[in-house]
């Protein structure tokens, strides 16, 4: 007997073995049904998710901040050269940028590549390492990457000090409306999961209060009266 069945011809099953199989259709497709939920909706937050933290900032003069990961941080324009990182130059993401007269400047930090475990590559932030960058905003022209020492020495980035650093941030803001939706969707599924969980335990116990109350009624049927039918014997020691 299959799972649908189960569920829909419960209390007509006759005997008490093909009820107990029942009970484990019942048990392993809600089992199944619930875990595949689960596996759903994690898979939809998780795309949800991914992009949370992607933007664009407008830092001014043409040139944009762009963020697809965190390991993914570029400073921008049309047609222009870019700084972005790279595995064979090993540098990674931008962290900072200053957009002075004349100039960007920008500090980024640097990148590793990781084997792992299982053999596979990939790459992580190196926060021991920094490079600099600076654009010339009239030529597009880019200078870099420069060690701190060569960044500093530059006459254009001697002419700012003290370094005003921005960090670049999502002008979005916090992503509330997405959280809330993943929040919900997260207590729906797990709301879910645990009735579908439940429910043969529920189906099992309401059998067991049935039985049990079918029992009384035979006790009942079989000693009709309760006291009125005692004993003889009782009845002449009375």
């Amino acid at each position: 007997m299959d799972y649908a069945l189960c569920r829909r011809h419960y209390t007509d099953i006759p005997t008490e073995p093909m009820k107990q199989r029942c009970c484990h259709q019942l048990l392993t497709g809600s089992l199944i049904r619930g875990l595949t939920l689960l596996l759903l909706c994690m898979s939809l937050s998780t795309g949800w998710a991914s992009g949370w933290n992607d933007f664009k900032l407008d830092i001014g003069d043409g040139y944009s901040i762009y963020k697809s990961s965190s390991m993914d941080v570029c400073l921008s324009k049309p047609y222009s050269p870019a700084v972005c990182g790279s595995k064979e130059s090993g540098v990674g993401p931008v962290n900072k940028y200053i957009n002075a007269p004349g100039y960007i400047l920008t500090r980024n930090l640097g990148r590793i590549s990781i084997i792992a475990d299982d053999g596979y590559e990939h790459e992580e932030i190196d926060t021991s390492k920094q490079y600099y960058f600076v654009v010339n905003k009239t030529t597009d022209e880019v200078k870099g990457p420069l060690s701190e020492s060569e960044f500093l020495a530059r006459p254009e980035v001697v002419a700012l000090v003290p370094l005003d650093w921005q960090h670049p941030t999502n002008p979005n803001g916090f992503p509330w409306p997405i959280t809330l939706m993943i929040v919900l969707v997260a207590f729906v599924a797990v709301t879910s999961v645990a009735l579908v969980f439940a429910s043969p335990f529920i189906v099992i116990i309401l059998l067991l209060v049935r039985r049990s109350r079918k029992r009384r009624r035979a006790k009942i049927n079989t000693h009709p009266g309760g006291d009125t039918h005692a004993h003889p014997a009782q009845m002449l020691s009375e």
